[in-house]
């Protein structure tokens, strides 16, 4: 939000951590199936009184509400003066944007509202998930653990000081745990069409030799959950083994999610923090310990498709006790 709109909503501040906003998107998710065919509902879900749209749909009434929410900071950030965000430590998204040489459609209040939803909803749900899935992993594997503990131990021995980025894509095995953790959390796990819109697609099968060929201007997707789950490419594939990584760099050739993850949130959680349970992990100078609370693996699996994985219905997510 901050490199978006300049602000921050201090949703991790909140009681609840702005599950509103997290449900919406989730709702935008499961929805996006449907309004891919019959975008009218959406459509008329906005022309209707916010009372009445949630009594007909809550779910598509939080999507819109969210969507009138960021409607709204791109009109007010389109009617400030130049010069007001000059002032930040950082340059942000839409202020560029807005002050860019592109054409005044690119420009338009809508169009930067599509945007905006892309931006956000992106660098939010997405990336929460995987740092979830690598928490969980991390938490019910106390093989892993020390492991990474040691690395980013010796590579930051005091955790007080940030650490650059450029030290971080050094350390081998925090790499490896981020891949894996992108792996298993898929980024989007619908299929993510393209289109070849002038040459036609010959596709060669390497085993059988049969080809395929694909005209142009036919949309073409695969999810990501089908080729994070080859066996012949990830054996074991549902298991969480960073080292397949360091085994194999060249496995990234396979990776269908974000290409880089936040290696600054895992370090600066677990170069404080062990683990707890019957076999914890938890060294000297550790200011607390993490340990999973009524969460098992079926909160973290996928079990259907809603742009975003989904895992059972009825999960509370990940849920971590705090302890000194």
């Amino acid at each position: 939000m901050e490199y978006s709109y300049g602000r921050s909503d201090h949703r991790v501040e909140a009681d609840d951590f702005g599950r509103q906003h997290h449900d919406a998107l989730i709702a935008a998710g499961k929805a996006g199936s449907l309004l891919k065919q019959w975008i009218w509902i959406l459509q008329l879900i906005r022309s209707l009184p916010e009372w009445l749209a949630t009594r007909i749909s809550p779910d598509l009434d939080l999507v819109v509400r969210v969507q009138r929410r960021v409607k709204k900071q791109i009109i007010q950030i389109k009617s400030q003066p130049e010069n007001t965000y000059r002032d930040l430590s950082h340059p942000t998204l839409f202020h560029e944007l807005i002050q860019s040489d592109l054409s005044e459609s690119d420009k338009s209040v809508q169009r930067l509202t599509d945007e905006a939803l892309i931006v956000v909803g992106a660098g939010t749900i997405t990336t929460s998930w995987t740092l979830a899935v690598a928490t969980y992993h991390l938490l019910a594997s106390p093989r892993i653990l020390p492991i990474l503990k040691k690395e980013l131990k010796s590579a930051i021995p005091d955790p007080n000081i940030d650490v650059p980025l450029a030290v971080l894509d050094q350390l081998p095995y925090l790499a490896a745990v981020v891949q894996e953790a992108l792996r298993l959390s898929y980024g989007v796990s619908s299929r993510l069409q393209r289109i070849s819109p002038q040459k036609a697609i010959l596709f060669t099968n390497k085993r059988s030799g049969k080809q395929w060929n694909i005209p142009s201007n036919t949309p073409v997707g695969m999810t990501s959950v089908m080729m994070h789950h080859d066996e012949s490419i990830f054996p074991d594939s549902k298991a969480f083994v960073p080292e397949r990584w360091i085994e194999n760099p060249r496995l990234d050739r396979y990776m269908l999610s974000f290409s880089k993850g936040s290696r600054h949130h895992l370090q600066a959680v677990w170069v404080r923090f062990g683990s707890g349970g019957e076999n914890g992990v938890r060294d000297e100078d550790d200011e607390g310990i993490l340990e999973l609370w009524k969460t098992g693996l079926e909160d973290v699996e996928i079990v259907a498709d809603g742009f975003i994985p989904l895992t059972q219905e009825g999960s509370k997510g990940i849920r971590i006790k705090v302890k000194s």
